[in-house]
């Protein structure tokens, strides 16, 4: 990592950061699944397991690394080492569907502890044939109510839910309600 995370405003729930199996993150677009890898590194980073320099991330959503193959992978582990002078502790690939043949290279890195996430393309079926059983999926949904009054700075009373508005006043009726129980639509609507 050498860019400071974003602001993450935490999800009711985590991965786990210290199984020694491929972790996957998959769910629809839009739903998260990159905010969690950020929280899973931010907890990672405020624990202490590993200082900044031991976290290797790439985005190959990222225009310049498009039409990225399996062989590329080892150039970004080698230019990673190069540039921190530590192998990588843990690994984070967000949308590594785009990267064709992705499961060779990581059947041999189980060394690092890894973090996958991918949209559409990266199904668990796809995922237990591409790792060979060696991970578990964790699917990330549109915000619970719960968390969606957390992105717009409500605090969650369960007394809102028997009010005669029911949440009138937090969410108004315009616009797609399913809309604002995604993530992105929702802080950024904050405000």
């Amino acid at each position: 990592m050498t860019s400071l995370l974003p602001n993450v405003i935490r999800r009711d729930f985590s991965l786990p950061l210290d199984k020694d199996y491929t972790i996957t993150v998959t769910g629809g677009r839009r739903s998260g699944k990159t905010f969690i890898l950020y929280q899973t590194i931010s907890d990672i980073l405020k624990s202490g397991i590993a200082s900044q320099d031991e976290i290797l991330y790439v985005d190959f959503e990222d225009y310049r690394l498009k039409g990225s193959r399996v062989e590329d992978l080892d150039k970004i582990l080698t230019i990673f080492v190069e540039l921190t002078g530590k192998q990588p502790k843990y690994i984070f690939f967000d949308e590594v569907q785009n990267v064709e043949n992705y499961g060779s290279w990581f059947r041999k890195r189980l060394e690092s502890r890894v973090y996958l996430s991918g949209s559409s393309q990266l199904t668990p079926l796809r995922i237990a044939e591409e790792l060979r059983g060696r991970s578990v999926n964790y699917e990330v949904y549109p915000l619970f109510f719960k968390e969606f009054l957390k992105f717009k700075g409500f605090e969650y009373n369960k007394l809102m839910e028997y009010t005669p508005q029911k949440g009138e006043d937090i969410v108004p009726p315009q616009g797609i309600l399913i809309l604002r129980f995604l993530p992105s639509y929702s802080f950024r609507e904050r405000g």
